[in-house]
């Protein structure tokens, strides 16, 4: 299973940006030809989901 990547908007000193909300991506995965690509991809806090 994948790990859980949280993402947190921080500042360049890469202090916390508190006012913003954390986000989780979503990446589906296909296999083309045998090789992986990224099919569709989704940021977590939009629900935008977005063919690449």
């Amino acid at each position: 299973m994948p790990p859980n990547v949280r993402q947190q908007p921080v500042h360049h000193d890469g202090t916390r940006i508190t006012d913003r909300p954390e986000s989780r991506p979503f990446y589906l995965l296909v296999k083309e030809d045998g090789t992986w690509r990224n099919g569709a991809a989704a940021a977590g806090s939009t629900g935008d989901l977005r063919t690449v």
